[in-house]
């Protein structure tokens, strides 16, 4: 018996309505997705100016007495020396909003300015003189272009582009003079920057005093700063300066780094830079690549991040290396060892040299004679446990004369043998061929004219056969003659290689 709905206005049976239900709105639902995921794609906001350009002018030192000017190149080239380590700009919510204005506009412009081109076109498509035929296609074509200029039209005035938030900064590589008052926008645009450093440099009671100027792109100048100081602290006022000016470049707020390293002696390196230990350091937030080396210490590496604002201090504990005593011996010289390039002792002819090498760590030993003998070694501490003590014993020889290279020598003399072997074979192989041919005639003659045959393709077979004897003794001589010179470059180039270590 077939059930019914339970809604009366129907008369389908139940289970059927359902399922087709179903698939309607599935189907409905994949139609959609693509005009869903289309007008995304149109309603996308387009990213511009993607780039923070800044650029240097020629300080002024006009004011400055001859003997003072060199002031202003030591400032500009301190500021660019700090400025160069901006990675990105962070752009204040008001240049933000005049970027997006000005590229909304002029993606506008740029859309209309075309679309009235085309229309022009258009219109004087009349006045061609072309066929019927002709015309109505160019006129086809035409309105095509037409209608999608207008769609774009449309979509610039729609969307409106959006500014990068943080563009990649970049110093223009020139130092232009600086603008007249009222210029400062036509400059920008003639160097395609969005920002320029003006300064002017004079005289204050024997004293030096700068007026520094940030002019900005859209917005008159965004950073002023002047600074009155004596001639000796140049050093310290230009990275003052400095400091206040890359904080107002980069748009974000300075970090302040302190660092303390044992053992007292040893060398740190903030990105790159040598620091001084326990002193403040101005840095760019983010990440800092701090290092430091010692004497004796194994080399420590390490990054932080740091954070607007943030007042950070880190303290390096070098571990000491653990050292291999290794004795090095010369028997019946004397000479002076270094250890890379430093001098580390003098071998005696009666008495040995101990030296400390870094567990598994490389080092060059370097051994020169009296009499001029020289010798190099490559040691390796040894890391494992329960080592024997080493004695390395050190064989110099004599350099080579000026200009002469024993492998260099060894390997031209292989090489020609081989090329030799190489250029008689084929040569062996084309004689032997012609002597087979000589040979066939021969014996073809005979066999069709009787016995002796063509004794003249007999004297030419033998001919040849002679020679070919020769060309497979001088393949059999180039061959053996490679082989020994194949020995002889391997032993010398095998006699000029540095040994690891020679162990007793």
């Amino acid at each position: 018996m077939m059930k019914r709905c339970s809604d009366k206005k129907t008369a389908q049976p139940c289970g059927q309505t359902e399922p087709y239900l179903r698939i309607c709105l599935l189907c409905c639902l994949f139609a959609a997705a693509p005009l869903y995921s289309r007008a995304r794609v149109q309603e996308e906001r387009p990213l511009v100016n993607t780039e923070y350009l800044l650029c240097i002018t020629a300080f002024d030192v006009s004011e400055l007495p001859q003997s003072q000017q060199a002031v202003g190149p030591i400032l500009q080239n301190r500021f660019v020396k700090r400025l160069g380590g901006i990675n990105h700009r962070a752009r204040t919510e008001q240049e933000l909003t005049l970027y997006e204005q000005i590229a909304w506009d002029l993606r506008r412009k740029d859309a209309a300015q075309k679309l009235t081109a085309k229309r022009a076109e258009r219109d004087a498509l009349l006045y061609r003189g072309f066929p019927d035929w002709k015309y109505k296609k160019e006129l086809k074509r035409i309105d095509g272009e037409i209608r999608g200029l207008e769609a774009d039209l449309e979509k610039a005035g729609r969307v409106r582009p959006r500014a990068e938030g943080f563009p990649v900064f970049k110093l223009v590589e020139t130092f232009p003079q600086a603008p007249e008052t009222g210029a400062e926008e036509a400059f920008l645009e003639a160097q395609k920057a969005d920002a320029f450093v003006q300064a002017k440099l004079t005289v204050y009671y024997q004293r030096i005093h700068v007026r520094l100027q940030l002019y900005t792109r859209f917005a008159s100048y965004l950073y002023e700063d002047e600074t009155l100081f004596s001639p000796e602290d140049l050093g310290e006022a230009a990275n003052e300066i400095a400091v206040r000016l890359e904080a107002a470049v980069s748009g974000t707020e300075r970090s302040f780094f302190t660092i303390r390293a044992e053992p007292e002696d040893a060398q740190v390196l903030v990105n790159g830079n040598l620091a001084e230990k326990d002193g403040e350091m101005v840095l760019n937030p983010g990440p800092v690549l701090v290092s430091a080396a010692a004497e004796g210490y194994e080399t420590l590496t390490g990054e932080l991040e740091l954070v607007p604002g943030e007042h950070a201090s880190a303290e390096i504990v070098l571990d000491p290396l653990v050292m291999e005593q290794m004795t090095f011996s010369l028997p019946g010289q004397s000479a002076k060892v270094y250890i890379g390039a430093l001098y580390a002792g003098t071998l005696s002819p009666s008495g040995d040299l101990e030296l400390s090498i870094p567990d598994g760590l490389y080092r060059y030993v370097n051994v020169e004679t009296d009499d001029g003998r020289a010798g190099q070694l490559v040691v390796m501490g040894d890391e494992r446990p329960g080592k024997e003590e080493r004695i390395v014993t050190v064989n110099p020889r004599l350099p080579p004369l000026s200009g002469e290279k024993p492998v260099e020598k060894r390997r031209r003399q292989f090489y020609g043998a081989w090329g030799r072997l190489w250029v008689t074979i084929p040569l062996a192989f084309l004689i032997n061929g012609i002597k087979d041919s000589y040979l066939l005639g021969y014996r073809a003659s005979a066999a069709s004219l009787g016995p002796p045959g063509n004794m003249e393709l007999y004297d030419k077979a033998s001919l040849f056969n002679n020679i070919s004897l020769g060309a497979w003794i001088a393949v059999g001589v180039f061959g053996i003659e490679s082989l020994i010179r194949l020995i002889i470059y391997v032993n010398a180039a095998n006699r000029e290689a540095v040994p690891l270590w020679n162990k007793k």
